[in-house]
């Protein structure tokens, strides 16, 4: 079986979730799966238009950042930032918050999930280093050469595996699911997050809520799913932060990461330190 890496969201206040991770890994990696080979950082930030993450949660301040991205330059770790708003204007890319975190990020490996040709086009100029992914949702008039890598679901892959599998270190597999992307949902949550409007949940609803639940859907991933398709190349995998519940992603990152044997103890630990 081949090496295989996993993005965790780790960002924001998740970034407790991470270090806990990556220390548990380096001091008894006999807890984690064989062939996981590194995991790394994945998200958005609140206050950060250009993602889909509302502002109406804890701002995150220009020290917590650099510390952050100062942790995941130390221990080797790279960065994926989530920029997937659907609704961003030409103005919207010199959001000041938003570029201060590219400017910060210029010394960790850094790619960017991003859907806005706005966007596209300012990060290419602006920030040549930025990696550019596209993301499960996207304009088709957007030209796939824009891209270096692209993220796919279960289901997307499963419509196409042999030309997937013609290069599959350019894919990124998302693993967990809570249901197929609504785009006229999207936009209206990231209209929402561009206009600094309070979030109502109840206005975006999920198709699923539980981590249990999401076993249930089509382009949810097993561990056995996950193992054959890294066989096949596939390298980078991608856990789904959609319900902003610490506890089902903590569950998320367990059964992908953890030795079946191993769960409970881990689980354990990790609610330990977060209380």
């Amino acid at each position: 079986m081949k090496k295989y890496n996993i993005l965790i969201p780790a960002l924001d206040e998740l970034i407790y979730l991470g270090t806990n991770l990556i220390k548990l890994k380096e001091q008894n990696s006999e807890y984690f799966r064989e062939n996981l080979n590194s995991i790394d950082f994945y998200g958005k930030y609140s206050y950060c238009i250009w993602s889909q993450e509302p502002s109406n949660k804890n701002f995150v301040f220009f020290n917590n950042v650099e510390s952050n991205l100062k942790y995941a330059k130390d221990n080797n770790i790279k960065i994926y930032y989530d920029f997937s708003n659907t609704q961003l204007s030409k103005n919207s890319v010199y959001d000041s918050y938003c570029n201060m975190l590219l400017s910060l990020s210029t010394e960790v490996c850094t790619s960017a999930i991003v859907y806005s040709p706005y966007l596209i086009k300012y990060i290419k100029e602006q920030y040549p280093d930025i990696k550019l992914i596209r993301p499960e949702l996207y304009d088709n008039s957007i030209s796939e050469n824009d891209y270096d890598s692209y993220i796919l679901n279960y289901e997307n892959y499963k419509q196409n595996p042999d030309k997937i599998l013609e290069q599959p270190k350019k894919y990124l597999i998302y693993l967990n699911s809570y249901g197929a992307a609504n785009k006229e949902l999207i936009d209206r949550k990231c209209n929402d997050i561009v206009e600094f409007n309070n979030i109502n949940y109840n206005n975006y609803p999920l198709e699923v809520s539980t981590f249990e639940k999401s076993k249930e859907l089509s382009d949810f991933i097993s561990v056995e799913d996950m193992e054959h398709l890294s066989d096949n190349g596939i390298e980078n995998f991608i856990i789904r932060n959609c319900n902003y519940n610490f506890f089902e992603i903590l569950e998320s990152c367990i059964y992908y990461l953890i030795k079946p044997e191993y769960q409970n103890k881990i689980r354990l630990e990790l609610i330990k330190l977060k209380v």
